[in-house]
């Protein structure tokens, strides 16, 4: 006789699943991580507080005046040393350069000099984020990527400013920065770009910080706070407590670990796309709200893209569904490398010179600093520029439960910023987008 193979009862699963997240061990623990988080403040960073986390320019600009010796750190060069100290261990430095100093010569004549400059504007070959010029005469670089991917050839042009200062090539180094130490895709054959990780910066500023007196208070809760960001952007998910030791063992209880695992696929496939449904909804029906109040709505809808429901904003009624059409939009992914919000192009624009039908208008948005244009976008910008929307950025615990909180709420004051924000964008403009020639296509095309 074959085994029985039905489900198993609904009624004893429910009971299995809530006595395991009951158990005293659980319980006992989220309120000791609670208590401990109350206490210590871990999760607490300056930086994130003010929304500059993944912010580039900002981390340069922070970067520059640690490396910088005559800034009001008061440090000298003990930064700037460890910085060269990582170059010379794992790059080689210039000849010249890893002769010149070592740790421990960080004051006085012996320490370098170095002139420090956050955006260099190049000309021709666009802004480099941080630009070290030593007073041997070396000249390092260094391009900072926290999100955004590479320009067209930018790299590669980096190389070719480098060059046009007629130094040796021994005098010049650039340094690509990013969350993994990846390779650069837009440098030329003859161009040696040096890797470093967002990990490896935070062990640097780390050396720098040993070597600074322990009554700058100040200066080292502020780094130890960066070095903290650092860390968090490389590991590319915020730092997790260690686990409970005893939860562990407890869970590979074979029948421990059978309700665990089936808690886990009802979370993942059923409660937090659940979430994400319904706070996409909520912000639709606080924009349809706002469009039922205009004459607008004879011609827009709240909806979300088809094929896409992360896409979701102002679409214009057409008789084609499928037809993309220019819409006001969030492409809300609950990742920090994936929301922004704008207006959006349809899809062939981006080959067939779209940008000769936008540009009246999108030279109007840039002219009122709405954002910039990339792609499929006529004018966007990153929802990281926006510190209420942080949990938006990344689907992480907290943000779910803040999230969550949010639609349970009777006011849904996270939906309806969200809503405000793209009407900010939709409501200056729409009128103009309805005059393009690509807006509406008739029926049957």
């Amino acid at each position: 006789m074959a085994p029985d193979t039905s489900p198993i009862d609904q009624a004893q699963q429910f009971t299995r699943m809530r006595s395991l997240l009951m158990h005293p061990l659980i319980r006992d623990d989220l309120s000791k991580r609670r208590a401990l988080r109350c206490l210590t403040a871990a999760r607490h960073n300056v930086f994130d507080a003010l929304g500059l986390g993944r912010k580039e320019n900002y981390h340069s600009r922070f970067m520059g005046y640690l490396l910088d010796p005559t800034e009001r750190h008061d440090q000298g060069a003990v930064f700037l040393c460890s910085f060269l100290d990582w170059l010379r261990e794992h790059h080689g430095l210039p000849s010249s350069t890893a002769k010149g100093w070592t740790a421990g010569q960080v004051q006085g004549t012996l320490a370098p000099k170095a002139l420090v400059t956050a955006e260099k504007d190049t000309g021709g070959s666009g802004r480099i984020d941080l630009v070290l010029e030593l007073s041997d005469g070396t000249t390092i670089a260094i391009e900072n990527k926290v999100d955004a991917q590479e320009q067209e050839d930018q790299l590669g042009r980096y190389w070719h400013w480098l060059r046009s200062l007629g130094k040796r090539a021994d005098q010049l180094m650039l340094v690509f920065l990013t969350p993994d130490g990846r390779a650069g895709t837009t440098a030329g054959a003859r161009d040696h770009i040096v890797r470093m990780s967002y990990g490896q910066l935070a062990e640097v500023l780390e050396r720098g910080m040993a070597r600074c007196p322990e009554t700058a208070h100040a200066l080292i809760a502020t780094t130890r706070q960066y070095i903290q960001l650092c860390q968090r952007i490389a590991q590319g998910d915020p730092q997790m407590s260690p686990p409970n030791p005893e939860i562990v063992t407890f869970l590979q209880d074979t029948r421990n670990l059978e309700v665990a695992l089936d808690l886990q696929e009802h979370l993942n496939r059923y409660v937090l796309e659940d979430i994400k449904r319904v706070f996409r909804g909520q912000v639709m029906v606080a924009l349809q709200t706002k469009l039922a109040l205009t004459p607008a709505a004879d011609t827009w809808v709240a909806g979300s893209r088809k094929g896409d429901d992360a896409v979701i904003g102002l679409l214009p009624k057409t008789s084609v569904p499928s037809y993309p059409g220019y819409s006001c939009v969030v492409e809300l992914r609950f990742a920090m490398w994936k929301n922004y919000v704008g207006w959006y192009r349809p899809a062939w624009l981006r080959t067939q010179d779209g940008g000769r039908t936008t540009a009246e208008v999108e030279a109007k948005m840039q002219g009122n600093a709405l954002g910039t244009t990339e792609g499929w976008w006529v004018v966007w910008k990153h929802l990281n520029d926006f510190a209420w929307a942080k949990s938006l950025q990344e689907w992480t615990p907290e943000n779910i439960l803040e999230i969550h909180r949010d639609n349970q709420s009777e006011s849904h004051e996270l939906a309806n910023r969200l809503s405000d924000l793209i009407w900010s964008y939709f409501e200056p403009y729409h009128k103009e987008m309805e005059t393009l020639p690509d807006f509406s296509v008739p029926a049957g095309s």
